[in-house]
């Protein structure tokens, strides 16, 4: 039975890739067709960058918060399964990940 396990991932697999490479497909060909109409104008670099901005910042906070709460949530776990000495570096680092991102995601802001 074990090979209908693997059989179930590499179907899915396939599937994804598939899928991916179909949407690629999809706005090659629109691209194309804008083009061959003369509609077609690329884009800078500089709107590319503000177009992405607001989704950058979503990321990072996002990011930020799910590891800070992590490294919380693990920092008092341990602390409370009384797991002997290295129960704080286990919470600390993806704590002071999260810090991390939610400062950035200040400074981005600001800017």
């Amino acid at each position: 039975m074990e090979w209908m396990e693997n059989i179930v991932g590499i179907v899915g697999i396939i599937a994804v890739f598939t899928w991916l490479a179909l949407i690629i497909y999809r706005d090659h060909k629109e691209k194309k067709l804008l083009i061959e109409k003369g509609l077609y104008k690329p884009k800078t670099p500089t709107e590319v960058l503000e177009e992405a901005a607001p989704a950058v910042e979503l990321g990072v906070l996002l990011a930020g918060l799910i590891l800070a709460c992590t490294g919380a949530a693990l920092l008092i776990g341990f602390y409370w399964a009384e797991v002997p000495r290295l129960w704080f570096i286990g919470g600390l680092v993806p704590g002071a990940i999260g810090i991390a991102l939610l400062i950035s995601y200040i400074i981005i802001r600001k800017k």
